[in-house]
């Protein structure tokens, strides 16, 4: 929660300064932070800490944007190069990419504006547009260049993973796009069904932990003062039109295909992976904060002035009739909106209080117009309050992410206390059931799934993350499809999950599994004992080829059954054709995993079996290093569980040994007769060569921002000199 805290402080100080450039009032700036700080979209709508991490730097980029436009300042430039670079470590490039676009897409529209206030010719606008832009480019360059030791193992990590070729693109702008049919959430946010709120039925096992909506809720004061903004016009240059464009923009891209901005960056090299149109909400929800900064300001400015007339009020008028029609129509066709959006059960309510929000918000708008200065400090205090207490009753209402006790979440579920019992090492298989696809809080708990089974002490052999490789989520997603599809299949599969240490399974109570013992029991689950149980590490004395075969009468149960959501995913199947049927080759082999492995590789050496003192005692490792003492009185091969990856190195007794991947995932060395150290060591592909990168474009940037503030120190200290001589 701290971590958190500190995000947020960033994303609201930020906001702050970054309208302080443009000279606005101190109110003005706390209310625009305020907005960003706790708008739905910081506290809602990220439910993750790399999300938080990367939403906290994108209005400090936009600081940096605004001082190398206004200031033509390369420290600023490499300012904005380095936050870049931390967003990319941060580990969420699609944030990185959200942040990249704003900045670029401000920079633009901001020198366009600056050079038409000018009203210089055309042609020269353009040229010196061009150029900004390219600098822009080289500074963004800059930011990849300090995070390439994130960068380049990404990029090599690609090919291994399931995103290889691509996203489909049907599947990239259709995965939560917005949609205008939540637009009057920035009004009405209330009628909505929002969060964890959100039940379904008793069968589903608890509360659906998906967030329906993908809109924004800024407060009902901000919106009142983004009308004001654009009512009231100013001949000095600001930051409404920049604004303005940032927002049009980014509605634009969350939108997903109803519009071609977020299909023509997805066309673009190397974004083909991207997906979530709606996260650049983030950036919407950042522009129309600073929106509704800009427009306390000029109320606080026409308050100054005190030259009032009817075009003055004639806004407020205007906000009172938007939002009455829009009520009234709410009321009036909440058929419609029920057959088109979730709705509360709170609708009426949910209406009356968005109005009385209104209402207090144009009360504080209008008394700040009329007010002499003398009150000022009071009306601040009252319109900050009423901010933060609009936006925390929303945070309260819409029921997003309520909080327990920790106590409460880290109590052990019954399944996983059953499972702490056992002191080996293991892993666990959950099958979770899923009506909709989708995992809920319930299931990830009872179910002891890779999510939450950390928190025990417990290994999964379940993975959930973006970048997964290839392989193994063929393998994984096809067997818990044969588990809880096809439980015949157990018998068959055991010996190769017992290879991958998989002790356990985790199922519903319903299943079967043939050839398993059921161990435990509870209300939902059952958990499963697997006979052909192996250790983490163990020897075999036989070897033979890997050699898949890849059959017509296999591929439509491997390519549109088992993995129809894997199919339906990327752009090209041809490369994964092959790790689709995996499992079917293993259905259809009787190989004896406690005694034989399946290689991959050409020269494959031979064995003549083991006797049966053969013994492999593992050494102590941790994440990187895995070290074993094997002791056999024949050659061997030693078959390690973990997941066959380029970045690993073996050595057998010091010297550089060949890894072999082994049963189709696993790792495998061989290793002579007699005693045996064998050492694996992990270095990610594309790290080292990153960290040198990183290092020297950070050298250069410091080392670039040290020299040019110590030379403008050194001018203005001669031209002191030159004064007092002088």
């Amino acid at each position: 929660m701290g971590e958190i805290g500190f995000y947020l402080a960033i994303a609201g100080l930020s906001t702050y300064f970054f309208l302080r450039e443009f000279r606005l009032s101190r109110l003005a700036c706390l209310v625009g932070g305020l907005s960003q700080m706790f708008g739905s979209f910081s506290i809602v709508y990220i439910r993750n800490m790399a999300l938080h991490r990367s939403l906290s730097l994108l209005p400090l980029a936009m600081f940096f944007a605004e001082r190398f436009v206004s200031r033509r300042s390369i420290p600023y430039g490499l300012g904005a190069s380095f936050v870049i670079g931390v967003q990319l470590l941060s580990g969420h490039p699609t944030f990185a990419i959200v942040t990249i676009v704003a900045t670029s897409v401000y920079v633009i529209s901001r020198q366009i504006q600056r050079h038409w206030h000018k009203a210089e010719p055309f042609g020269s606008s353009i040229l010196k547009v061009f150029y900004s832009v390219t600098q822009w480019g080289f500074v963004l360059l800059f930011g990849f260049g300090i995070a390439a030791v994130q960068v380049l193992p990404t990029l090599k990590h690609i090919e291994q993973s399931i995103r290889t070729g691509g996203l489909n693109f049907h599947y990239a702008v259709g995965t939560l796009p917005a949609k205008l049919k939540y637009l009057p959430q920035l009004l009405f946010p209330y009628i909505y069904y929002q969060g964890d709120s959100f039940k379904v039925p008793a069968s589903w096992g608890g509360y659906f932990n998906e967030v329906p909506t993908a809109g924004i809720y800024i407060g009902a004061l901000p919106v009142v003062l983004i009308i004001l903004c654009f009512w009231w016009r100013r001949r000095r240059l600001e930051p409404t039109i920049p604004l303005a464009a940032c927002l049009l923009v980014a509605m634009g891209l969350a939108l997903g295909p109803k519009t071609p901005l977020f299909p023509a960056l997805w066309s673009l090299p190397g974004l083909d992976g991207m997906r979530y149109p709606s996260r650049f909400l983030m950036w919407a929800s950042f522009s129309l904060s600073c929106l509704a900064a800009v427009g306390l300001h000029k109320l606080l400015i026409q308050n100054r002035l005190r030259k009032w007339s009817i075009k003055t009020f004639a806004p407020f008028l205007l906000i009172t009739g938007i939002v009455l029609l829009l009520a009234l129509l709410l009321l009036a066709m909440k058929s419609t909106v029920v057959a088109k959006v979730p709705i509360s059960v709170d609708y009426n309510a949910g209406i009356i209080t968005s109005l009385a929000l209104f209402a207090i918000a144009l009360t504080l708008a209008f008394v700040l117009l009329v007010v002499r200065r003398r009150y000022h400090p009071t009306i601040s205090i009252l319109i900050v309050l009423f901010v933060a207490a609009d936006l925390l009753l929303f945070r309260s209402w819409s029921g997003y992410a309520p909080t327990f006790r920790i106590s409460e979440v880290l109590k052990l579920p019954h399944a996983a206390e059953f499972l702490k019992k056992d002191t080996k090492k293991f892993r666990v298989l959950s099958v979770i059931p899923a009506e909709m696809g989708l995992n809920r809080n319930a299931d990830l708990f009872d179910f002891v799934q890779a999510d939450t089974c950390t928190i025990w002490g417990i290994e999964s052999a379940n993975v959930y993350c973006s970048l997964m490789l290839k392989r193994y989520y063929a393998v994984t997603e096809s067997v818990l499809w044969e588990l809880s599809d096809s439980p015949g299949s157990a018998e068959k599969l055991r010996g190769f999950l017992g290879a991958l240490n998989i002790k356990y399974v985790v199922a519903p109570g319903s299943t079967d599994l043939l050839g398993w013992v059921r161990v435990h029991q509870t209300d939902r689950v059952a958990v499963w004992e697997n006979p052909s149980f192996l250790p983490r590490a163990f020897l075999v004395g036989d070897i033979v080829p890997e050699n898949l075969e890849t059959k017509k009468g296999w591929f439509q149960k491997s390519t549109y059954e088992r993995l129809a959501a894997y199919r339906a995913m990327v752009f090209d199947w041809s490369p994964r054709a092959m790790d689709a049927q995996v499992v079917d080759n293993i259905l259809n082999s009787d190989v004896d995993y406690s005694t034989t492995a399946v290689v991959e590789g050409k020269d494959l050496p031979t064995l003549s079996g083991l006797t049966p003192g053969a013994s492999v005692r593992m050494g102590e490792s941790g994440p990187d290093v895995m070290r074993f003492e094997v002791e056999t009185e024949k050659p061997a091969l030693l078959v390690i569980s973990s997941n066959y990856y380029p970045g690993w190195t073996a050595e057998v007794n010091g010297k550089s040994a060949p890894i072999y991947r082994t049963n189709f995932v696993s790792t495998g060395v061989l290793v002579p007769q007699g005693r045996s150290e064998v050492v694996l060591s992990f270095v990610t592909p594309g790290f080292r060569h990153g960290l040198v990168f990183t290092i020297i474009f950070v050298m250069i940037s410091l080392g670039g921002m040290i020299f040019i503030r110590w030379t403008e120190k050194g001018r203005l200290f001669e031209n002191r000199l030159r004064r007092l001589s002088s």
